[in-house]
């Protein structure tokens, strides 16, 4: 699933959400949306694709991300 990018971006929209639904085992929500912004409680994937120790959301503010940018000095 690391190139999954690659997979999809020459499927149509429908082929995209076929393919996604063949993965998805069962997706569990919240009733209202959490203090800390959490909307979706679980994701159960049809085949082992997360380590159940990786941490990752999709509204966690918890997370921190960088960027940087390289430049070679001439």
């Amino acid at each position: 699933m690391v190139y999954f990018d690659k997979y999809v971006v020459d499927m149509t929209d429908a082929e995209c959400r076929e393919f996604i639904t063949q993965l998805i085992e069962k997706v569990e929500v919240y009733e209202e949306r959490q203090p800390d912004g959490k909307w979706i409680k679980d994701i159960k994937f049809k085949i082992p694709m997360i380590n159940k120790e990786t941490l990752f959301g999709l509204d966690n503010l918890n997370q921190v991300e960088t960027v940087a940018l390289l430049s070679k000095m001439i």
